[in-house]
């Protein structure tokens, strides 16, 4: 079973505690990480579909926000990796993802926005980017050391 909490914008992300991946599972704690750093490009994603005229600077803002946080995110890219592997030998069917399980949970979430909260969402994305920004330099680092020490187990 895979699990994602999401961000939210209006403070702390609903894992961020002193110990992120305190009793939970190893699948539970990469689909939280997965949620983590998916958020943005599916919100991207959301946003280009509903205006694509901004689609140059929903881009943009997604890729420099991707540039700042190069190494962090190749070092989750490795755990949702072996994340899938697990999956795999755990006989979960063909074409089976940590992320395309997130993206799907996350465009439930934003696909059904109305066109008034869709426009409030996507003209508030360099928030949304500069919020998750502040994660990555904080508990997203410390939910991928409980991840990593999860795969251990």
């Amino acid at each position: 079973m895979l699990c994602v909490c999401l961000f939210s914008t209006a403070g702390a992300p609903a894992w961020a505690a002193a110990d992120p991946g305190q009793g939970k599972p190893y699948m539970m704690l990469a689909g939280d990480l997965a949620g983590a750093v998916e958020g943005p490009r599916v919100i991207q994603d959301v946003c280009v579909a509903r205006f694509p005229k901004r689609r140059a600077e929903f881009e943009q803002a997604y890729t420099q926000w991707r540039a700042r946080h190069g190494d962090l995110l190749k070092a989750i890219d490795a755990q949702v990796s072996r994340a899938n592997a697990r999956l795999e030998r755990q006989g979960a069917p063909p074409g089976s993802s940590v992320v395309t399980t997130i993206d799907a949970i996350l465009h439930r979430q934003f696909d059904t926005l109305d066109n008034a909260k869709a426009k409030k969402l996507c003209d508030s994305y360099p928030e949304v980017l500069k919020a998750k920004d502040e994660e990555m330099a904080s508990s997203v680092p410390a939910l991928l050391q409980s991840v990593t020490n999860a795969d251990k187990k």
